[in-house]
């Protein structure tokens, strides 16, 4: 399937991909882009790519699922005025909860974000943009226990509202293996409750949006 070509149910607005802004273009993404775009991209790329999709539907609500360093939050913290991020590791979470207690506006949130998602989505009433980027531990997965929280975490964003913004990193784990679905797989799962959706890979992050 050619997922750079599906139909739109409405007109895309207009944003630019981070690699399109001439010279004011970050040093990162420039080498990144003189090395022949190698997967994944720089972090940075990533960062300012969630933005321009926050600015293009004018959405203000960012989520995040797997925190990490918090690095994502910390770039985009002046753009949004409020985030909500979920980490499993009880490290990455304390790290985080301290690198952020001075933002009223930045929910940091431990758990599962497969179960802690519905969490957010309660307060929430309004379009948000999802950067998921969640995972288990690599070579700690079991039948019990998945690789990805990807099914957990789309059942209630997709039931939730329908003018949401998905960002999903890591496209190249989308495979049908260490449970994560298969491409083909995840379209399905989104467009049998959207319906016709914009869903395009690109750079290793797959976007969908209605």
């Amino acid at each position: 399937m050619d997922y750079e070509r599906l139909p739109l149910i409405r007109n895309t607005l207009y944003y630019s991909d981070p690699e399109e802004d001439g010279p004011m273009i970050h040093p990162h993404i420039a080498a990144w882009m003189r090395a022949g775009k190698p997967i994944p991209p720089p972090p940075i790329f990533k960062q300012k790519l969630v933005r321009r999709y926050a600015a293009a539907y004018a959405i203000d609500t960012l989520v995040e699922t797997g925190t990490g360093r918090g690095d994502m939050v910390d770039a985009n913290k002046d753009f949004f005025q409020e985030i909500f991020t979920i980490e499993l590791h009880p490290l990455l979470f304390d790290t985080a909860q301290q690198r952020f207690s001075a933002h009223g506006q930045i929910h940091v949130l431990f758990g599962d974000s497969g179960e802690r998602i519905s969490d957010v989505l309660s307060t929430i009433q309004k379009p948000c943009l999802f950067w998921l980027d969640a995972h288990y531990a690599w070579g700690d997965s079991t039948p019990e226990k998945k690789d990805t929280p990807i099914r957990e975490e789309l059942n209630p964003i997709l039931n939730h509202n329908r003018s949401h913004i998905l960002l999903i990193d890591d496209a190249r784990y989308f495979t049908g293996k260490r449970h994560f679905p298969t491409l083909d797989e995840l379209y399905a799962l989104i467009t049998n409750v959207w319906g016709p959706s914009k869903f395009v890979v690109k750079d290793d992050i797959i976007r969908v949006h209605r």
